[in-house]
């Protein structure tokens, strides 16, 4: 249940609750019917799903099918399958090969759906998810825009795949939010403006929040301002779904392009997490920018003029600059290219990772 201010309850539909409490945990993802990956059964599996576990099933050759752990005489029986009978166009035909119990498929489905769910090259276990809701077909993926919000500012970072080019950075103020007095209206204008700023890009990553703790709601002031991000983030979710110049086909689809990853990741992995506070990460930045050697990520190339006007901002703004950076960096490194490196920082010396 969510509890809002003056611990009045807020009550939805089932659904609704469970993908809120999703999003505001960030830990596991839940399918339209409310299942877990945990709970997966392909046939409870939404129309998009079926087809991109299909897609995958009929594209793969002998090595990539491997990839997916399936045994030599599962692969054979596949190909085999293809050879004589062509594509799949359902998961009772694979059901109907020898070999394919309904467990089988449940499993290489859910390899195929959500990969950063399964044990990754170092065989490091990395629990529960690390998006929310979990992005398919990440390797179509060609750029990520990764924002971050404070009280008085919005920073984001585009990156594009191909070598890891930093091609949009830049932040927004909106300071005029932290009034008291500010209305749901005035927050609606600044997403809409903030829309027209925000560059396109195949995907975009919120870090997402954290539950509160029993001093943070104790303070009112603190719910409030929460609140108020919370619902700047509702609009820019909605606005950047909607929008055709940056989700042209979620009519259509209504497929999601805005996507959670889970909290304090890119803190843990830039170390810009000292207990509970957070610290400048501006040394990190510079570091990064002038490709200095830090086996965490992938060295970024990044524009000239991106460099100069990080350099111009004051200390604070700088900050709230880099947050955006980092995030995309990590969502890049640990979901787009499954750095073993990045996932080796962050989990391998963590016991008991949710």
């Amino acid at each position: 249940m969510l509890k809002w201010i003056n611990n009045q309850r807020f009550f939805t539909s089932y659904k609704t609750r469970k993908f809120l409490i999703s999003i505001s945990n960030g830990h596991r993802c839940q399918h339209t019917d409310g299942t877990t990956h945990q709970e997966l059964d392909v046939e409870n599996l939404s129309q998009e799903d079926k087809r991109v576990f299909l897609e995958k099933i009929n594209i793969a050759d002998e090595i990539e099918l491997k990839r997916l752990k399936l045994t030599n005489s599962r692969i054979q029986k596949i190909l085999e399958y293809r050879e004589k009978n062509g594509l799949f166009t359902s998961t009772d035909q694979l059901v109907s090969l020898k070999g394919f119990r309904q467990q089988t498929i449940n499993k290489l489905c859910k390899i195929i759906l959500y990969p950063e769910s399964i044990t990754n090259s170092n065989n490091i276990k990395i629990r529960g998810n690390l998006l929310s809701p979990v992005l398919t077909n990440i390797e179509n993926l060609k750029s990520a825009v990764g924002i971050s919000i404070t009280p008085n500012y919005v920073s984001w970072s585009k990156i594009e795949k191909e070598n890891c080019h930093l091609t949009d950075w830049d932040m927004f103020n909106i300071s005029s939010t932290a009034s008291k007095k500010v209305q749901m209206n005035d927050i609606f204008l600044v997403a809409c403006d903030l829309i027209t700023k925000i560059p396109y890009g195949d995907v975009y990553i919120f870090e997402a929040a954290q539950q509160m703790s029993n001093m943070a709601q104790k303070q009112l002031m603190t719910i409030l301002a929460q609140q108020k991000l919370f619902q700047l983030i509702s609009m820019l979710l909605t606005l950047l779904n909607i929008n055709p110049d940056h989700n042209p086909n979620f009519m259509e689809h209504k497929q999601t392009k805005v996507h959670f990853l889970r909290p304090q990741l890119s803190a843990r992995l830039f170390r810009t997490l000292v207990g509970s506070e957070r610290v400048s990460g501006n040394d990190t930045i510079v570091n990064i920018l002038n490709r200095c050697n830090d086996d965490r990520v992938k060295k970024l190339n990044v524009l000239d003029h991106l460099k100069s006007q990080y350099e111009v901002y004051p200390g604070i703004e700088k900050d709230i600059l880099g947050q955006s950076l980092l995030l995309n960096l990590t969502f890049m490194n640990l979901c787009v290219y499954k750095n073993s490196q990045t996932i080796s920082a962050l989990f391998n010396r963590v016991k008991g990772e949710e």
